[in-house]
């Protein structure tokens, strides 16, 4: 029976049928606007935290760098004094060789032997001479080009550092509107029942994308999807809040098909098993939602995560971070929702993953 045939068998008007339509209208378009935003809001926390991950990735690299520079400046420096602590003792020497030479040749001593003797111990101090003004020549070209060096580093660090400082300040405010958002959701959830429907709505959109990719894409190469229980990697250390077949909603037609995992935001989520990105996006009631293909139909699905570390077509390894852990979809706390599929239907994590 149509809305309007409900409300003219209570006795309601066609005035009051019409008003009530359009505030009706009103709601559904305003929850959707709220959903956009949200959505919007939870990308460009991905966008923001993914390159905040590759700034302090370079930020880490340029510490290395400029340490390894001291370091060397320090070592070259001692090199360079103690070429002309030897230069100098050669000096002297020389100086002092010199001298005593042409008094005695002054005196009369003419000796051959040791005339010939003080000759080539002369040579070899000019030549040791030459040798050490060399090696200090040498030691301070290299530190002049390393102290150019330290300085362009130091420049670049100053540079990342500064815009790591304004993804993070950009990254508080997009989180703080993220926030406004989600209380403004809950506050319309409390008096919208058709919150369960939506859930229940966002369950088989996901259950969709699976059976699409199971259906549509052939296995990756190289991944076989042999799996024995007890030997996947957990994708992330943390307390199991919510376990597969619990309940989601108090009237028991909701239940979950995988794990949430609670976790500190920025946690890595690392891929149980090696395979292919085969989705990485954002869905309603997932946020930014990650699915890896091992082979053999089998997936497993990463979902509220704060940003995607991987794209579709990308390989990776059993351990290898795919994600960061986060709170999009509408969390309030951040956790990790944690799937595994064979042939579209969901199994028990707690078979398949290592003990801990």
């Amino acid at each position: 029976m149509g809305l309007a045939l409900v409300l003219a068998a209570a006795g309601v008007s066609a005035g009051e049928v019409d008003t009530f339509r359009q505030a009706l209208q009103k709601r559904q378009l305003e929850q959707r606007q709220l959903e956009r935003r949200l959505e919007d809001s939870e990308r460009r926390i991905g966008d923001l935290a993914r390159e905040i991950h590759r700034l302090e990735g370079e930020l880490a690299e340029l510490k290395a760098r400029r340490a390894e520079v001291d370091r060397r400046l320090r070592t070259v420096g001692e090199v360079r004094d103690r070429h002309r602590a030897h230069l100098a003792a050669a000096l002297r020497s020389l100086y002092a060789q010199g001298r005593d030479t042409g008094l005695r040749l002054w005196l009369g001593e003419s000796d051959p032997a040791l005339i010939g003797r003080t000759r080539t111990y002369l040579t070899y101090l000019t030549r040791a001479r030459v040798r050490y003004m060399q090696a200090v020549r040498e030691a301070e070209d290299e530190l002049r080009e390393l102290r150019t060096t330290l300085a362009a580093t130091l420049e670049l660090l100053e540079t990342r550092h500064r815009r790591l400082q304004a993804r993070q300040e950009r990254l508080r405010s997009v989180q703080a509107e993220r926030r406004r958002v989600l209380a403004a959701l809950q506050r319309r959830n409390e008096r919208d029942a058709a919150r369960l429907e939506r859930l229940l709505a966002d369950q088989k959109r996901l259950q969709g994308l699976v059976d699409e990719l199971d259906r549509d894409v052939p296995s990756p190469r190289g991944a076989d999807g042999r799996w024995r229980r007890g030997s996947l990697v957990w994708p992330v250390q943390g307390k199991v809040v919510a376990r597969y077949g619990a309940p989601r909603a108090a009237d028991g037609r909701l239940r979950w098909w995988g794990w949430v995992i609670r976790a500190p935001e920025g946690t890595p989520v690392r891929a149980v098993d090696e395979g292919e990105v085969r989705y990485a996006g954002w869905m309603r009631g997932y946020g930014n939602l990650i699915i890896v293909d091992h082979g053999r139909q089998r997936f497993s699905l990463y979902g509220f995560n704060q940003t995607l570390l991987k794209g579709v077509g990308e390989r990776v390894r059993a351990g290898e971070a795919v994600a960061l852990v986060g709170r999009s979809g509408g969390r309030e706390r951040p956790a990790l929702y944690f799937e595994l599929r064979q042939r579209g239907k969901p199994l028990d994590p707690a078979h398949w993953l290592a003990k801990r």
